[in-house]
């Protein structure tokens, strides 16, 4: 009888690869979790702190590898208000690996019962005792708000660097009406309804300029955007249109 023996070696060796790979891998199972790794992006500007999640961690130093359930703890540190997304995952060495993805905070609720933020997509985030966000404060905010209409505003806002310098209130009249403050006057901008938002903003911008270059801008009370070809001004309580 002929052997082969190119085909023996070769399965000998993919069997004794086999049964090595399997205990390396009973042994990196077996390991202990022996440290934590914890970052929090952005680095700056940061809501919450690595010992308020460390707390999380913890109680599975010690823990063998294998016990470690990994979509469990992304579950429960996604359950923080400040996180948008975790991701969990253990190093060859035994170390528990946490990326944090942070909300970033729009605008700032405040109703007769509470304060809190919320992100671009209206997630409630609780206020921070580790920072404080310069955002717009929202009033009128509930159930009852159109959430595209205001998400629509709050994208304008945050993609305008001279809105984001100047707009310091938002006011929700009703699901169809929004308005907006004026940071350092006290003028009422009234966008009306959510058509043609983006236009409306910038005839705001164009008003604003023109009646800052003439230093006028202190004498109006109301500005409003409601109208498709013009932008009417309530200053002294006459009708101003531009």
């Amino acid at each position: 009888m002929n052997f082969n023996w190119n085909k023996i070696i070769i399965l000998m060796m993919l069997i004794l690869s086999g049964l090595a790979f399997y205990s390396f891998n009973k042994k990196n199972e077996n390991r202990l979790i022996k440290g934590l790794d914890i970052s929090i992006l952005p680095n700056k500007d940061s809501y919450l702190s690595k010992d308020s999640v460390s707390s999380i961690l913890k109680p599975f130093l010690g823990v063998e590898k294998k016990l470690i359930n990994l979509n469990l703890i992304e579950n429960t540190v996604d359950k923080n208000s400040y996180v948008d997304k975790s991701e969990v995952s253990l190093s060859f060495s035994g170390k528990l690996i946490l990326r944090i993805k942070q909300k970033n905070p729009v605008g700032r609720v405040i109703s007769e019962n509470e304060m809190y933020y919320v992100d671009k997509d209206l997630r409630k985030m609780d206020l921070s005792k580790y920072q404080s966000a310069s955002v717009p404060i929202i009033t009128g905010f509930g159930n009852e708000t159109n959430r595209s209409y205001l998400k629509g505003i709050f994208k304008l806002i945050n993609d305008d660097a001279f809105l984001q310098q100047n707009i310091s209130q938002v006011i929700i009249n009703s699901p169809k009406s929004i308005s907006v403050k004026i940071r350092d006057y006290d003028i009422i901008i009234n966008i009306g309804d959510q058509r043609n938002l983006k236009n409306k903003f910038l005839k705001f911008k164009a008003f604003y300029t023109r009646a800052n270059a003439k230093k006028n801008l202190i004498e109006f009370k109301q500005i409003n955007l409601q109208f498709d070809n013009q932008v009417v001004g309530v200053k002294n309580n006459r009708y101003v249109k531009k």
